[in-house]
């Protein structure tokens, strides 16, 4: 997954292996986003949880009602300036 940073001045990158399960939930209604390009919006939760030993969930949610989730074992992430 690659997000882009708050500033627009870095993409975040996330990979998760191995994944157990994910899903991204849209809300019903997507609309533009506030500049113009179907967008997200704003991070509103950003959470990590360990499940059990071994096992974690990674739970994202923006402000536009996008909920992305994933049960993963390990994961790696690096950031890149644009």
């Amino acid at each position: 997954m690659c997000l882009l940073g708050s500033r627009w001045d870095r993409h975040i990158y996330i990979s998760y292996k191995p994944v157990r399960n994910y899903y991204v939930q849209n809300p019903g209604e997507f609309d533009l986003g506030r500049f113009g390009a179907v967008a997200h919006g704003d991070l509103l939760v950003h959470e990590i949880v360990m499940i059990r030993e071994g096992l974690y969930s990674h739970e994202i949610v923006f402000d536009s009602g996008t909920v992305f989730f994933v049960e993963f074992a390990n994961f790696e992430h690096r950031v890149e300036p644009i």
